[in-house]
């Protein structure tokens, strides 16, 4: 059966890099960091709630941090957050502490995105906390 929707990570596994990625782990792609943890609260279409009737938070690490986070709105074409450029951005400006709310980048148009529909209007709460080697 066809996946019938595209996701930010779908785009980025197939896009073309003017530097070829060549970084195959975590500690290649961003060296000099030790650890890194993204709480992400997404609000909007889609979303589960925990037993307090409060959206869940998702934790991750650098062992399970993937390049982009998919939207769970299931009309959402092309969407979700690139949690791998702004880690990218952060630890450029060695950052260790951010807190941001990002909308999502898609749209709820056709699977094959052939037809351009209304943007999504789901956000994701970003708190970020990354410590560097010394």
């Amino acid at each position: 059966m066809p996946k019938s929707r595209r996701t930010l990570l779908d785009d980025k596994m197939e896009a073309q890099y003017l530097i070829p990625r060549t970084a195959t782990t975590f500690k290649a792609a961003f060296p000099g960091v030790k650890t890194v943890r993204v709480e992400i609260t997404e609000r909007g279409d889609g979303v589960r709630f925990g037993p307090q009737g409060h959206p869940l938070v998702t934790v991750v690490t650098e062992t399970s941090l993937r390049p982009a986070l998919d939207c769970s709105n299931r009309r959402c074409q092309q969407g979700g957050v690139d949690i791998e450029r702004l880690l990218q951005m952060l630890t450029y400006a060695r950052t260790t502490d951010h807190q941001e709310t990002i909308f999502c980048c898609g749209h709820e148009g056709s699977p094959k995105g052939r037809h351009r529909g209304p943007p999504c209007e789901n956000s994701f709460q970003l708190n970020i906390s990354i410590t560097y080697e010394t």
